[in-house]
């Protein structure tokens, strides 16, 4: 189609996926051209002039939880690239009754509420003052599969779900820095950054910043607002570019996120300091 036409449908289907009821005007019959066929007007051009409630998807949100361990914060090295993708599991649920074959991701993972927070990298023996509302940016491509760098599309089948890495980086703008500042990194992005995972867990959870090993859990996941930009493919033929903004998006973890593992930073709830 056009493209205006394409316009219209992207904006039908995000509104659809975002559980949005809309109207639409069905019209016909028109003339056309198929295949190089005419199919000219006939006295009935035009007789169906009709308004339409189109229901939107009302089954529950897409993006329905993921996860992230020790082993997705370390990430693995993507050969073809030489760059290590880190980040965390997800779950997408394709509502349709046809197969979709996610192409693109560009989400914007942000914080409910900005934390503050003092950390004491001991590895390091350097210390930083953070403040974020972001928590990453999230995408596809090389890597989502380990071993497999040639596979960066996401396939769900029709009306089910499917689990697959997320690759999770740096906000879009962010200052370029390397954790730690100086000396050999072990991150091509700041400690600030490499440490904000645990320490949103450690701040959801007030009753294991003094023991860790010993403390209980409040919650288990981390809250987050999802602002999406998915660029699909319907039934492995139509190509929609869509925008899903989720206001509610859990990100379970484990023990070993907030307790002190040995990996990376080496980091454990008692490693912060949160401030007002």
């Amino acid at each position: 189609g056009s493209y205006t036409n394409r316009q219209l449908l992207n904006e039908f289907f995000s509104n659809y996926i975002s559980g949005e009821n809309q109207k639409v005007t069905m019209k016909g019959p028109i003339t056309a051209t198929k295949d190089g066929q005419d199919y000219p007007s006939t006295v009935l051009d035009g007789v169906l002039d009709e308004n339409v409630i189109a229901l939107g998807y009302e089954q529950g949100t897409l993006a329905f939880g993921g996860l992230v361990t020790s082993a997705t914060q370390s990430g693995w090295e993507v050969k073809s690239t030489g760059k290590t993708v880190r980040g965390a599991y997800a779950n997408f649920m394709n509502p349709l009754n046809v197969p979709l074959k996610i192409t693109d991701v560009s989400a914007l993972a942000k914080l409910p509420e900005t934390i503050k927070y003092h950390v004491d990298i001991v590895k390091f023996v350097e210390e930083f003052d953070c403040e974020s509302n972001i928590f990453a940016q999230l995408s596809i491509g090389p890597g989502i599969v380990q071993g497999h760098d040639d596979i960066t599309w996401v396939d769900v089948p029709a009306n089910d779900k499917v689990t697959y890495f997320s690759i999770a980086d740096p906000p879009k703008g962010s200052k370029p820095e390397t954790c730690p500042p100086s000396g050999i990194p072990i991150y091509d992005f700041s400690c600030c950054f490499a440490t904000l995972t645990a320490a949103y867990a450690c701040y959801l959870n007030p009753g294991i910043q003094d023991d860790p090993s010993t403390g209980q859990l409040t919650t288990d996941y981390m809250p987050f607002e999802l602002d999406a930009n998915i660029t699909m493919l319907i039934d492995n033929a139509f190509e929609v570019n869509t925008t899903y903004d989720q206001p509610w998006f859990p990100l379970y973890f484990g023990w070993e996120v907030y307790g002190g593992y040995l990996s990376d930073l080496e980091l454990s709830c008692k490693s912060y300091t949160f401030k007002d």
